[in-house]
């Protein structure tokens, strides 16, 4: 591995491309300290960090260029492959929840989130009819899948994304589409808004009496951090910890 890495990476154009884009540089890598310092003072094993450290393994990606025709082929090429495999699925397998390509739907849905709110962006920002209906239609192939994940965990980024996007352009349609898409998810019947509608009967104070595992989890993890927070705030640690230290 290491001997293809020196094969394919030209170690010029990563510096230069790590200089340009320092700031964000800056806020892997401080954002990376604080998930590992915080996973080293509560004891968490690897596996619990996976997630959180991989923008730190993908930085070399910065050195990556290509040009505004070559991300209209990837995403084109990307949202095709979604509707393909969408379509087989559908038509062998029945299950609660769409997997994907991947081997759990949350990680599915999270590549559809974020493909769908860059095909969003670019719809929004295209020179051309042509290219907006292009990231137009590559934004329902993602986010149709995304939706059929039934995954709640993404829709709180594509919120803010939405937002941010409307914020950034005014654009009165988009705010008007954004509506009428999360008033068709929220009150139609399907996978995810069945999902949703558990939110409202979670019980915050008996951990017990929530149905669902996810849901006994999300709250234990609530009841730990409060208990915890109240001892050290800013750390989070609880009293063992901290007589480690």
């Amino acid at each position: 591995m290491i001997a293809l890495l020196l094969c394919v990476v030209n170690f010029d154009v990563l510096k230069e491309s790590l200089k340009s884009h320092r700031v964000l540089i800056y806020l892997i890598l401080l954002f990376t300290s604080v998930i590992i310092s915080s996973a080293m003072l509560n004891n968490s094993s690897i596996s619990e960090i996976d997630n959180y450290t991989r923008l730190l393994l993908l930085i070399p990606l910065v050195a990556i260029t290509f040009n505004d025709n070559h991300y209209k082929l990837i995403i084109l090429a990307a949202s095709a492959a979604a509707l393909v495999n969408l379509l087989y699925t559908l038509s062998i397998y029945d299950h609660e929840r769409y997997w994907g390509t991947s081997s759990h739907p949350i990680t599915y849905a999270n590549l559809c989130a974020l493909m769908s709110m860059i095909s969003l962006y670019r719809m929004i920002m295209a020179s051309t009819k042509h290219d907006s209906i292009i990231y137009g239609l590559s934004f329902l192939l993602f986010i149709v899948p995304m939706l059929m994940t039934a995954t709640r965990g993404p829709l709180i980024g594509i919120l803010v994304c939405l937002a941010l996007i409307i914020a950034l352009k005014k654009s009165y349609k988009l705010f008007i589409g954004s509506l009428v898409i999360i008033f068709l998810v929220t009150f139609t019947s399907n996978s995810l808004s069945t999902r949703l509608s558990r939110l409202v009967d979670i019980d915050l104070f008996d951990i017990q009496a929530n149905g669902h595992v996810s849901i006994r989890e999300r709250v234990a993890y609530l009841h730990y951090g409060a208990l915890n927070s109240k001892k050290i705030f800013l750390l989070e640690l609880g009293q063992v910890q901290w007589s480690q230290i």
